[in-house]
């Protein structure tokens, strides 16, 4: 009988193992961001109240956005690469005309180096005055496709 106790302490062992490894390696990994827009995709919508800034001297890759379908969303255009673009992970409402976005990039094997607009549909959030005059966002973006970075805040104005 002891015979038969042993290889069942034996697997019994090797399975607790095998789950704390499991546990640790997936903490340790995390998977791509999740979206907190609305809709996200590539490009500047034909009706976009913007033009294409790299035209302007001035511009230096910083994020577009406007009031959007009557005031019942807030559309963002970020420029990054087209194969490791921003995904929206916070939106949260600082007073009732300002708001602070956060995006990072997935995890990447490679990226393009081709500043590539991609657009973000947001639900104006409950608490922020998009019908008002000066509306801003203060927009936090994170390029983390190859690992851990500071991020680029900017101060973003809504086209009204």
């Amino acid at each position: 009988m002891p015979t038969l106790r042993r290889p069942f302490v034996a697997r019994a062992a090797c399975i607790a193992l095998v789950v704390a490894t499991l546990a640790t390696v997936s903490g340790c990994v995390s998977g791509p961001p999740v979206s907190v827009a609305l809709s996200e995709e590539q490009g500047i919508p034909l009706d976009a109240p913007v033009t294409e800034p790299w035209n302007d001297p001035e511009w230096s890759g910083e994020p577009l956005g406007w009031v959007s379908d009557g005031g019942d969303t807030l559309t963002v255009i970020t420029f990054g690469s087209s194969s490791c673009p921003y995904i929206a992970v916070r939106i949260e409402v600082l007073t009732v005309r300002q708001l602070a976005i956060d995006f990072e990039k997935a995890p990447a094997e490679a990226c393009t180096d081709d500043l590539a607009p991609r657009t973000h549909v947001f639900a104006v959030p409950e608490g922020l005055d998009s019908s008002s005059n000066g509306l801003e966002a203060e927009v936090s973006l994170v390029d983390t496709a190859f690992g851990p970075a500071e991020p680029k805040v900017v101060s973003m104005p809504f086209v009204q």
